[in-house]
């Protein structure tokens, strides 16, 4: 079954741009409040969750997912944004969901910096047969955090 996640987060500034420079931008952040899951419903027309993959898994409304939540800050030579974030996956069992957050934290050791060693975090990588997408890798991105959120899946 199809699954739509929403995520529900507030946006603020952090750091307001200065008047005088006319290229400078406000600095934000973002926080989230929380993570629900909800089964398809070809009815409804847009979620929040744009963006997201396709998360199709066997489950019925009332029971317990695990979603994997990408945190990170990004930017550019104006101001920076903290605290964004991107849902990698959801799995009905959390083991995997443990797995898919230390795989994505192979890609926040110093052996990926760009500074170092001429390497850098590739903008994808696979895990378990399936491509995911790396949201720090980049200039102006950073890793955060993954946070795996229990959420039960509700009817649209």
């Amino acid at each position: 079954m199809k699954l739509n996640v929403e995520v529900e987060s507030r946006s603020y500034v952090t750091q307001p741009r200065d008047e005088s420079d006319p290229w400078d931008r406000d600095n934000t952040a973002q926080s989230v409040h929380g993570v629900r899951v909800f089964v398809d419903d070809p009815k409804i027309q847009s979620w929040s969750s744009w963006g997201y993959p396709d998360i199709d898994l066997d489950v019925e409304v009332g029971d317990i997912v695990y979603v994997v939540l990408l945190r990170y800050s990004t930017g550019d030579t104006f101001g920076n944004d903290d605290g964004e974030y991107a849902v990698a996956d959801a799995f009905t069992d959390k083991e995997l969901a443990n797995e898919l957050e230390e795989w994505y934290r192979r890609w926040t050791s110093s052996d990926y910096l760009m500074s170092r060693n001429g390497k850098s975090v590739p903008f994808t990588g696979e895990f378990k047969g399936k491509e995911y997408r790396i949201p720090w890798a980049g200039y102006f991105e950073h890793f955060e955090n993954v946070e795996i959120y229990d959420c039960l899946v509700e009817e649209a």
